[in-house]
């Protein structure tokens, strides 16, 4: 496994807390897109990163790649779809989109939001720079 691939690994197990089988990590791919790193783990796992912090964001921003997101879970039958966002003001920030989530995706136990600090992004970044 590559050094970078291995950053996404620790990232999605220490940060995100993945849980998923060792072998779903040896496929590991991602991308740069209008300022969302999007990663793909086997198949299984579509997460995307913002590369900006939470506080230059808006709801609707976040609430349309929310959409997207679980749109293309679905159609390329991913397990889970993971929206990671940076931010300065984790707890109050997770609150606060933890009930939007439930408000807008009700039964959908597939799809996670992660507010996360800047610092804990900070590997994640270097393999994209």
């Amino acid at each position: 496994m590559t050094k970078d691939k291995k950053i996404i690994k620790n990232f999605l197990q220490q940060v995100l807390g993945c849980q998923c089988p060792e072998k779903v990590f040896h496929n590991i791919q991602w991308g740069n897109k209008n300022q969302i790193l999007e990663i793909t783990v086997s198949n299984q796992l579509l997460i995307n990163i913002f590369l900006e912090p939470l506080k230059e964001l808006n709801k609707k921003h976040i609430i349309d790649v929310l959409k997207v997101g679980q749109k293309k879970r679905d159609y390329k039958n991913f397990n889970r779809f993971r929206l990671v966002i940076p931010s300065h003001q984790v707890a109050e920030m997770q609150k606060q989109y933890n009930q939007i989530i439930k408000k807008i995706f009700p039964q959908d136990n597939k799809i996670h939001l992660h507010i996360v600090e800047n610092k804990q992004l900070k590997n994640i970044f270097s393999i994209i720079r």
